[in-house]
């Protein structure tokens, strides 16, 4: 009703909005309806939606719409959205807010004048430098993916920026490219990190393809098995499973194969409910023990003390011994006084595993 109204008393003009909403008190709901109305003045003037901010009594949704407009502005005029980002850079700080400001103005910016762009990353606290260049160069890869992947090419493909770029553009604008690219790089950590990221909504060909390129070692391998099965299962809420249990029964003994098996197992008792028949899908040794990891990880959110129960039943003591610790930590999030009566009176932590926890979390 109150939208209503004020659409009809304001005839449709966001400014005539929000010169109506600024008689209200402030509130929650005055709050969403300034948001809309000055979303709406942002396509006719971002110099008077600006003016207009201090309508919103929340500063993270401030902050989130401050970004929106000078992402808009960067769009139709970089040279002013820099100047702007210029007067905000000597508060801006390392966190959600710095981050989404810079990525708004940077990234658009850099589509139209690169150099200004990168120019602007000079201005800003270092510990945003790093990922305004990534979004800089992001922004730059939307229609010059060829000048991206070759600039990568000459600053060499460990350069942090770089590598996010790669990681969270250049797949999505042209997969094929990105890994032929990739393809010519030298083996590093960072390359597979690349390659790891490029299976976000990859099919589950393009994501096998990428695992087959990884450096052949523990680490990476494990850390791929991780992300193609978060991939698999997170952006294909119907999918399946068995569709890629063939890939992961074919893996060798292995990090990788316990990993695997293990985010497996999560996901399927986060879709089923039904958990007490997983774990003995799966062979004992090994592949059962991580079975039974990933359904207690599970169960660590939920219901800790089943968790417990399904962690007993691991043969490795050190992988036994980790579980108990994760579900001690997820245990306090949901209920610190049964997690502290229960790490302090299990034996199933020692006196140091008991002392770091306690620890962790009175520190916090």
């Amino acid at each position: 009703m109150a939208r209503a109204a004020i659409g009809s008393l304001a005839e449709g003009d966001p400014v005539r909005q929000l010169e109506l909403l600024a008689r209200l008190p402030a509130s929650r709901l005055r709050d969403q309806m300034c948001e809309t109305a000055i979303e709406a003045l942002v396509k006719k003037d971002c110099a008077a939606a600006e003016e207009h901010l201090d309508l919103l009594s929340e500063p993270r949704l401030r902050a989130r719409v401050q970004s929106n407009i000078l992402g808009k502005l960067a769009e139709r005029d970089p040279a002013a959205a820099l100047a702007r980002l210029a007067v905000f850079a000597p508060d801006l700080k390392t966190g959600a807010d710095g981050f989404r400001l810079v990525t708004a103005v940077l990234g658009a910016a850099a589509r139209k004048d690169l150099d200004a762009a990168l120019e602007a990353v000079n201005g800003l606290p270092d510990g945003l430098k790093e990922w305004a260049l990534h979004s800089a160069l992001g922004g730059w890869a939307q229609g010059h993916l060829d000048d991206a992947l070759a600039w990568a090419a000459a600053n060499g493909v460990d350069q942090p920026a770089a590598k996010a770029y790669l990681s969270y553009n250049a797949f999505a604008i042209d997969r094929a490219k990105a890994l032929a690219w990739l393809r010519t790089q030298p083996v590093s950590s960072e390359r597979d990190a690349m390659l790891r990221a490029g299976m976000w909504r990859a099919t589950v060909e393009e994501m096998l393809q990428l695992y087959a390129e990884l450096t052949p070692r523990g680490k990476a391998e494990a850390a791929a098995a991780d992300s193609l099965i978060r991939s698999y299962f997170n952006n294909r809420p119907s999918s399946p499973a068995d569709e890629i249990e063939p890939w992961i029964n074919a893996l060798p003994p292995s990090p990788a194969r316990k990993t695997a098996i293990g985010q497996f197992a999560y996901f399927q008792a986060q879709r089923s409910g039904e958990v007490d028949a997983l774990a003995d899908h799966w062979a004992s040794g090994p592949d059962r023990d991580a079975a039974l990891r990933g359904i207690s990880w599970f169960l660590s959110g939920t219901d800790p003390q089943r968790a417990l129960d399904f962690a007993r039943r691991i043969g490795a003591p050190e992988t036994r011994e980790s579980v108990f610790e994760y579900i001690a930590q997820s245990w306090f999030n949901s209920d610190e006084s049964a997690a502290r009566a229960w790490i302090t009176g299990t034996q199933e932590l020692s006196a140091e595993q008991k002392r770091v926890i306690l620890r962790q979390f009175d520190e916090r």
